[in-house]
């Protein structure tokens, strides 16, 4: 067994809240950049003639979620 002084829960669980931090920040930072460049994306798109279906970025998120019934997949994404 293994015994924890209250200094090593507290960097372990500050450490870990970093992490946490850096990964919401990251991935705010991925979403916002697909938004930026979505627009780019879909005009290759038509202008290629391409078959695939796409729906926009910004439309997904600000969508109603069908388990909660509210727009709330962007607060999903940062849990």
């Amino acid at each position: 067994s293994c015994i924890m002084s209250y200094d090593s829960v507290y960097f372990f669980s500050h450490t870990a809240r970093k992490h946490v931090e850096s990964a919401t920040l990251l991935s705010m930072k991925l979403i916002n950049l697909a938004l930026d460049k979505q627009e780019q994306y879909l005009e290759v798109l038509r202008l290629t003639g391409h078959s695939t279906i796409v729906s926009r970025l910004d439309k997904l998120l600000l969508g109603i979620n069908p388990q909660t019934g509210q727009a709330d997949h962007i607060i999903t994404i940062s849990r």
